[in-house]
């Protein structure tokens, strides 16, 4: 395959054409001019050089040849949309922008001469990396914005010197660490959670710069029911039962206790022993503040009196009285040694019992709703069997203190002197007596000291000492 040489360039002129046949000769006119235009010449030549991260870097290239000239810059052998003149400004953003820049120009000889555009050496460029730190800033929402909606949406903005590689943020404690949408201008949708949400968010360049972070606390409002319960006497303040409370939010109240109670914490879903308590708010919290009645309640025995005595019949009703200053839930009694039974009434109280002969122990107390217990209060019951003695007198004497005829106590002492009646000629022997017949001696001293029996007779006895006297009158 041959390749014949291209046709010689000729000198610039006219030129005319002459066409001949059998009826003649023409020659064209008006004829044709032919101007040599210069091609292009003079290329600026190509310079390496390492240019820093962030800041514009301008290609400018000199040429020569007949005008218009066009140009084309070329990155890696690659068009540079738009960069078609013979200057051409870069800013370095990120090392991805190092390589070889050149330009290629051309004018209307080379299309005439059907040849391309000239090319200028390749400029190779370095980009030099920067330690300058990107900014962020937080727009919308504001700090401490109060949010109803499910998703939170953040947005911002962020700069650097070079260029903005992305935005990242992260939300509350979480690990994972998000990448916005956007860089200089950015958002981002996180879930909120029930309370303050806490995000926090940096810039990053492409030179692996982080920016100091920015952040911001979003409440996001979730409302619940709040349950407020009381066990004992005191006040709340303030008592937020009723309206519905915002999940996440703290809240403060404070206890404090009626007269003769005392605090003794809050119970439910928190648990604290001070009178003054704040709380998060939690899905349907319920919270109770206890008091516990400090103050024992009294107790008294209005009838009988102590030491009171009984004989006709051996059941009592005992009464009395019992205070507090919240609530006397019970009055509890006792005789002698038996268990403990629980009064008729609380404020205004009553108790048979059925006394055993002798002194009789009767106790009583009172307790509150809070368990307390008053002190015990007692009183000495005696109840005596009865019945009548039977006193004779056997000469002449006399008797003190002569009980004959008398009802006398079951099991009880008492004394009787027998004393002979003066000048009577009677002397005292003796004291006998007992519950049957025949009479046996008790003593035969005057003082008699004897326990009452039923049935029970006694007899004095004095005997005549004197000798009769006889006397023949006629």
């Amino acid at each position: 395959m041959s390749t014949s040489a291209p046709p010689p360039i000729r000198p610039p002129g006219n030129y005319t054409v002459v066409v001949k046949n059998s009826g003649g000769t023409v020659t064209s006119s008006p004829p044709a001019i032919l101007m040599l235009l210069p091609a292009i010449t003079n290329l600026t030549p190509a310079t390496d050089f390492a240019w820093p991260a962030g800041s514009n870097v301008t290609f400018t290239v000199g040429a020569t040849g007949t005008a218009p000239l066009s140009y084309q810059w070329q990155f890696n052998d690659s068009p540079i949309p738009g960069a078609v003149s013979n200057k051409y400004t870069l800013h370095l953003g990120n090392a991805g922008q190092a390589g070889s820049y050149s330009v290629l120009v051309s004018n209307a000889a080379c299309a005439l001469a059907g040849v391309g555009p000239e090319e200028s050496l390749g400029i190779n460029l370095t980009v030099l990396p920067e330690t300058n730190r990107p900014s962020i800033t937080i727009t919308n929402p504001a700090n401490g914005a109060r949010w109803s909606n499910a998703v939170i949406t953040v947005r911002g903005t962020a700069a650097d010197n070079g260029e903005v590689e992305a935005v990242r943020f992260q939300l509350n404690t979480a690990t994972n660490v998000y990448t916005a949408a956007g860089t200089n201008v950015w958002v981002a949708d996180f879930p909120g959670i029930p309370g303050t949400n806490t995000i926090t968010a940096y810039s990053v360049d492409y030179y692996g710069n982080q920016s100091t972070n920015a952040t911001r606390n979003i409440f996001y409002v979730v409302p619940s029911p709040f349950t407020l319960l009381k066990s004992g006497l005191g006040t709340i303040t303030t008592n937020w039962t009723g309206p519905n409370l915002e999940i996440g939010r703290n809240y403060t109240m404070s206890a404090a206790a009626s007269t003769g109670f005392k605090f003794t914490g809050w119970t439910g879903g928190v648990t604290a022993t001070n009178a003054s308590l704040t709380f998060m708010m939690q899905s349907n919290l319920v919270i109770q503040a206890n008091f516990v009645d400090s103050q024992l309640p009294t107790i008294a025995i209005t009838n009988p009196v102590s030491n009171s005595t009984f004989s006709n019949s051996p059941a009592v009703t005992v009464k009395g009285t019992a205070s507090d200053n919240s609530q006397v839930a019970a009055v509890r009694w006792q005789l002698n040694s038996d268990a403990w039974a629980i009064a008729s009434g609380t404020n205004s109280w009553q108790a048979a019992v059925t006394l055993l002969p002798g002194t009789n122990i009767f106790r009583a107390y009172s307790v509150d709703a809070g368990g307390n217990n008053s002190p015990t209060n007692s009183l000495n019951l005696i109840y005596w069997l009865i019945a009548p003695v039977t006193v004779e007198t056997d000469g002449s004497g006399t008797i003190s203190a002569n009980y004959s005829g008398q009802t006398l106590i079951l099991g009880k002492s008492y004394t009787m002197t027998a004393t002979a009646t003066s000048g009577s000629g009677y002397v005292f022997t003796n004291w006998t007596g007992g519950t049957n017949l025949p009479l046996a001696v008790l003593t035969n001293g005057a003082v008699l000291k004897f326990v009452m029996e039923s049935n029970l007779m006694v007899q004095a006895n004095f005997a005549d000492t004197n000798k009769p006297v006889l006397t023949i009158t006629n």
